[in-house]
């Protein structure tokens, strides 16, 4: 993606948390009376879809075919702005759960969708959470739940971070494929640290499912192949052909 996006404007924010504003509090009064699991996440990516239009942030989803041919898998995304996981809902059209860092289930709205939609929450600063967060992945992948993370365990500033293991070693002891996902254009609208919004295109490039024979450093390849697929991707223009499309 090379086009420029448009500079931060105060009455672009507004509108945008006005948006984010009545958006929560519909899904607020909603939620409740949904039920767990599969509809609680299909509700959330419609509006995650009408919120990005309405926003004006056009999303360009390009790969969707590699989650089809994969029933589970660990996706694993690149993570520069607050704004990915919302991207993340709109984009992938597959049935999955988000692992969550506990700071962020903190918050109400985001400790409602984790009950309702099943995520799992990990505090990486505990041994003990971090052990029970891999056991609860291996058991949902084992179950034939698809997982997304953001193995980079933080907010980047742009470059890819080097990713975490954790990921990777419960993909190896489930069997399961690894899906990476290249996240393109959020920095631009949200960059860290930013106090002003900027409406921005957005592209996300599903790539080809990367696999292991389950050896005992099978996991750290995975990580690494991963990792250079997600950063080879943010340097070149989403592909084009029969596979491409401009909406999930």
């Amino acid at each position: 993606m090379r086009t420029n996006p448009e500079s931060g404007s105060l009455a672009f924010s507004v509108w945008v948390l006005a948006l984010l504003f009545a958006g929560v509090s519909s899904l607020w009064l909603v939620l409740p009376f949904v039920p767990r699991g599969r509809k609680a996440m299909r509700l959330a990516r419609v509006w995650a879809r009408g919120f990005l239009i309405l926003t004006g942030c056009r999303l360009r989803v390009c790969g969707v075919e590699h989650l089809r041919n994969e029933a589970c898998a660990v996706l694993v995304a690149n993570h520069t702005s607050v704004v990915d996981p919302l991207v993340l809902i709109a984009g992938i059209p597959a049935d999955y759960r988000f692992v969550l860092n506990h700071s962020a289930a903190r918050l109400p709205f985001v400790r409602l969708m984790v009950r309702k939609a099943g995520h799992l929450v990990v505090d990486r600063t505990s041994a003990r959470s971090r052990a029970a967060c891999g056991r609860a992945m291996i058991e949902s992948l084992e179950a034939g739940t698809s997982l997304l993370l953001f193995p980079e365990g933080t907010l980047g500033t742009g470059e890819v971070l080097p990713f975490k293991a954790g990921a990777f070693r419960a993909a190896v002891s489930a069997g399961r494929p690894v899906i990476p996902i290249a996240i393109e254009g959020t920095r631009r609208i949200l960059p860290r640290g930013s106090r002003m919004l900027a409406r921005s295109p957005i592209e996300m490039r599903i790539l080809p499912a990367i696999r292991s024979k389950g050896e005992v450093e099978a996991a750290l390849r995975l990580r690494d192949e991963a990792e250079a697929a997600i950063a080879g991707a943010l340097e070149k223009p989403c592909y084009t052909g029969a596979s491409t499309g401009t909406r999930p």
